[in-house]
């Protein structure tokens, strides 16, 4: 949504190679801190510029502040919404 790349976006894509620059970089951390309550540095995201970066990310640090950052289905994956 942010990037507005309208074919399929992989969990390993590059958020920097498809587009994404530090303003995109800062909504998509805010709707990350709105939605989970919690606050991810800009750092992170260059670190590990991908959606199975940042939901491992935002799993842990959900984990460290003990607070549920998704469900998980019946088949074992993770449902989560950016």
């Amino acid at each position: 949504e942010v990037l507005r790349i309208q074919r399929p976006i992989g969990i390993c894509d590059n958020f920097f190679e498809l587009g994404g620059h530090s303003i995109k970089a800062i909504k998509i951390l805010a709707a990350i801190s709105k939605e989970y309550g919690i606050t991810v540095g800009v750092q992170k995201l260059f670190e590990d510029p991908t959606i199975d970066g940042l939901s491992r990310l935002i799993k842990h640090t959900a984990w460290l502040n003990e607070k549920p950052a998704f469900e998980t289905s019946e088949a074992g994956m993770e449902k989560m919404e950016i």
